[in-house]
């Protein structure tokens, strides 16, 4: 939930666009107000499928483990003595919690190069001094 409220709340804010790796128009006011324009032809906006992506893995991960702990509950009630079966399950269990921890890291590093990537598109467009006095008042 950490990650796909946040951008979830960020995408609404910017009309439903991907501010992943996005390039945004910025200008100054005379009164030194930054001011961004998110206009559709004024800004580049990032691709929506690395959006959802980094928003809804974070779900599907939720679910796996609801769903892992329900099935893991079941059968510490049943408590057979099926070993084969039990190892074959682990064998499955492991293979694909394996594979989800790449899923998520690659999620991970999607949503940290892309913010970065915004983060350092605004910064080159505001001056220092602007950007300075802009976050202390």
């Amino acid at each position: 939930m950490c990650v796909f409220i946040p951008t979830g709340k960020v995408s609404n804010q910017f009309n439903s666009e991907c501010i992943l790796y996005s390039h945004l128009k910025v200008s100054l006011s005379d009164k030194d107000q930054v001011i961004l324009d998110t206009r559709k032809e004024a800004t580049v906006w990032g691709n929506p499928s690395t959006c959802n992506y980094v928003t809804y893995t974070p779900v599907v991960a939720s679910l796996n483990s609801m769903i892992w702990c329900w099935f893991l509950y079941q059968n510490a009630l049943k408590n057979d003595s099926g070993t084969s079966q039990s190892v074959l399950a682990l064998l499955f269990s492991c293979i694909f919690h394996l594979l989800f921890t790449v899923v998520l890291l690659v999620s991970s590093c999607f949503l940290s190069a892309g913010k970065t990537a915004f983060c350092d598109d605004l910064g080159l467009q505001i001056p220092r001094y602007k950007l300075y006095l802009y976050y202390t008042y």
